[in-house]
């Protein structure tokens, strides 16, 4: 299969960046896995003196000698059989050219880590008494997220404070989709997006030429694709109770978004679910969110989301149905009703997206500096009855304007009658209420008629459509 590469040009200009720092660099990069980070390195070395190594899970005194022969190998040299990877840094400073800036890329860092958290130590040892005062570039890169987080980046570290910079590698926009699938409408790119959370790896299982059902049923539903098994496969990299953390999350999928609720739902004990939630929203899988009028970071108003669409889709669709999909009796048909649902969540994200975009480009009416969801209390109402929900605001804390926007999955939306929900919604938020000035999106696959107001915005379909090209 061949990879591709799409759209990664603030990481690469990152990358430039510091190689053409005047002292030497150290970057660290980290990612869940498939996200692209060794298409990232390998793009960003091109055509400059590099060496690339891939570190495996085996006894480091045979990677301490692989390293060493695939060094002589690549770059013609004869190296001696080191003793320590301190001597063998000195001796590969020996062979390598000065005058340009000298790329030492190693992959999968945190291979090494597991089997010998003494490699930190020994590395903060090369950076300072070896590589700090040489014209090179050394990067770390890890996908084991919580082991690069803890043990290269974070403040215990023996490596905490030389790093030059580092990079986040996230999952790509759904404005890269096109690339990827270049015969799909943007309603197929939505439910593209909706579960393969635009991960690289995962975009390339998806056949351009068939439609989005069939490649669902041929990855996700097939035993032996890389889908069908890769959510587990992703958990039990970093951890042991695979099937309690898939449980939570599929819990968070289905609705419950505070610690009792998804403590019942998962059949976790309430004094555990929190421990279980933080090693799940440091891998990435999920997220503690908040309103976003809110500044406080500790808020009751919190809940979590499960923030991977990709786990979203298979823990709901795909894990609770393992058995039937391996006897081939069940297919995505069977969920096309809880699946289009499923679709509105992904939909904001998409819309929320898509206002990001139009912000760098400056085509909103003001510059909005924080974006997300919006939720609180109508006090009026009756308990079960009391509480609004705000799919996407926008707002810009400095002027005090605010954008209030609803998303809607649905063809021949009536604007007027959506708008009309949306200003009595608006009423209830607690944001410079007597001194804003308000501004209205509603986001639809189609309308059924598009009405005109003033500060008012109504996107379709046909909106994404351009934005793609």
């Amino acid at each position: 299969m061949l990879l591709k590469f799409v759209n990664r040009k603030d990481e690469l200009a990152f990358l430039e960046s510091q190689y053409f720092a005047r002292n030497a660099s150290f970057v660290v990069i980290y990612g869940r896995r498939r996200v692209g980070k060794t298409e990232l390195i390998t793009r960003f070395i091109e055509e400059k003196p590099f060496f690339y190594y891939l570190c495996k899970r085996q006894d480091m005194s045979l990677e301490l000698e692989r390293f060493k022969d695939k060094f002589s190998e690549a770059l013609n040299v004869h190296l001696r059989s080191p003793k320590s990877f301190e001597e063998l840094f000195s001796e590969i400073l020996e062979k390598i050219d000065a005058k340009r800036k000298f790329v030492i890329a190693i992959d999968e860092f945190t291979y090494w880590i597991e089997k010998d958290k003494t490699i930190i130590s020994t590395f903060q040892v090369i950076w300072d008494q070896l590589l700090l005062k040489k014209n090179v570039m050394l990067i770390l890169s890890g996908s084991i997220v919580s082991l690069m987080e803890t043990e290269v980046l974070g403040y215990k570290s023996p490596l905490y404070g030389r790093r030059t910079g580092q990079w986040d590698v996230s999952p790509l926009s759904f404005f890269t989709l096109r690339e990827f699938l270049p015969k799909y409408s943007v309603e197929d790119l939505v439910r593209a997006y909706s579960c393969t959370n635009a991960i690289p790896l995962y975009l390339l299982q998806f056949s351009p030429d068939k439609p989005f059902e069939e490649n669902v049923n041929s990855t996700f539903f097939k035993k032996g694709s890389i889908l069908y098994e890769e959510g587990e496969f992703l958990l039990m990299e970093e951890l042991r109770e695979v099937d309690t953390y898939l449980n939570i999350v599929l819990a968070i999928s289905q609705g419950a978004t505070k610690l009792s609720e998804i403590a019942s739902k998962s059949s976790v004990d309430i004094t555990n679910i929190l421990k279980y939630l933080k090693v799940l929203m440091r891998l990435g899988v999920i997220k503690k969110t908040k309103p976003v009028t809110l500044r406080k970071e500790k808020t009751k108003k919190a809940v979590f989301k499960v923030s991977d669409k990709f786990f979203r889709f298979w823990t709901m669709f795909v894990y609770p149905y393992k058995a039937e999909i391996e006897r081939g009796i069940i297919s995505l048909s069977r969920f096309r009703n809880e699946f289009n649902t499923y679709l509105g969540e992904a939909f904001e994200d998409v819309c929320e997206e898509f206002l990001v975009e139009l912000n760098k480009k400056q085509e909103l009416p003001f510059a909005f500096t924080r974006i997300g969801k919006e939720w609180g209390i109508i006090p009026v109402n009756k308990k079960g009855d009391n509480v609004y929900d705000i799919d996407v605001v926008a707002l810009n804390d400095s002027s005090k304007e605010i954008l209030f926007c609803e998303c809607k999955w649905q063809n021949k939306v009536d604007a007027k009658r959506i708008l009309a929900e949306l200003k009595e919604k608006t009423k209830f938020v607690q944001w410079n209420s007597d001194n804003r000035k308000e501004y209205y999106a509603v986001f639809a696959k189609s309308f059924k008629e598009k009405i005109k107001e003033p500060n008012l915005f109504l996107f379709d379909l046909n909106d994404f459509e351009k934005a793609l090209q």
